[in-house]
């Protein structure tokens, strides 16, 4: 019987798989950004221009919040908001807050694309429609890894 028992848990342990064997190779896939240029009625950047002040410029979506939103070494992006596209599929919402007395909201219609296979599945979100502050508003795709979006400020 002792036998028996032994190589029962022989093949019992055998025929266990271990996950941290599992090595997913390929090269990790990039989450987009959506890229916010904040404009006046002349196309002058609001950033660039001093209107808004990068240090006081802070994004939150679902209660975390990124005090640094900018690509401050990638030329022709340091003044561009730059937010992660991260959420769910449907309606996320995101907040901009441009001063102490100035937050817009931005709500992006996303889909999630699912890269591989399990274990080893990835995923990112793509933008299919934004609203800013209420209004339904045209972005642009930039390269292969995130979008603009041009926004045209009346204060």
């Amino acid at each position: 019987m002792r036998i028996l028992t032994l190589l029962f848990c022989l093949v019992l342990v055998q025929s266990c798989k271990n996950d941290d064997d599992i090595i997913c190779h390929g090269d990790p896939i990039p989450l987009n950004i959506m890229f916010i240029n904040l404009t006046d009625s002349n196309g002058n950047n609001l950033i660039e221009n001093g209107t808004f002040i990068k240090d006081d410029i802070k994004t939150s979506f679902n209660g975390f919040y990124n005090t640094s939103p900018f690509f401050e070494n990638e030329p022709g992006l340091q003044n561009l908001i730059a937010i992660t596209v991260v959420g769910n599929p449907g309606d996320n919402t995101y907040e901009i807050e441009l001063s102490n007395s100035i937050t817009d909201t931005l709500i992006l219609n996303l889909t999630e694309e699912i890269f591989g296979e399990a274990p080893c599945i990835s995923s990112r979100f793509n933008v299919n429609t934004a609203n800013y502050n209420g209004f339904d508003e045209n972005f642009e795709l930039v390269d292969d890894w995130g979008y603009r979006l041009t926004i045209v400020k009346d204060l």
